[in-house]
């Protein structure tokens, strides 16, 4: 789960930490095989870009000793709404809590519920 200033993150700085984390995690398969990432963002291009600054260079020098691959994702009928939804949905720590309004109808008393 993302912490802190992770929660910030752009899309696309986002999906760079998961692919860091994942590496990190799983070394040794990484290390072996090629890699291929499907996605719909230019992970591959923001990565080797030569004007990045902060985490991202840490993170593409991190990255640059596996086999990585990156590939569009095909859209799949079935999948088109859930892509959207996830797209246009606002990030957890964006999420504005309203008060709640609890309606009776008048039903119920102290003792219990009436009729």
């Amino acid at each position: 789960t993302l912490r802190g200033a992770e929660v910030r993150y752009q899309r696309i700085e986002r999906l760079s930490l998961a692919v860091v984390v994942t590496a990190r995690k799983l070394r040794q398969y990484f290390q072996s095989h090629e890699i291929v990432v499907k996605t719909d963002y230019p992970i591959k291009n923001v990565l080797r870009k030569p004007d990045l600054a902060g985490r991202i260079v840490a993170w593409s020098v991190e990255l640059s000793e596996f086999d990585l691959t990156s590939v569009p994702r095909g859209a799949i009928k079935s999948q088109m709404l859930a892509d959207f939804v996830l797209e246009m949905s606002t990030p957890p720590g964006e999420e504005k809590e309203s008060p709640w309004t609890l309606s009776v109808d008048g039903a119920s008393n102290i003792r219990g519920s009436g009729a």
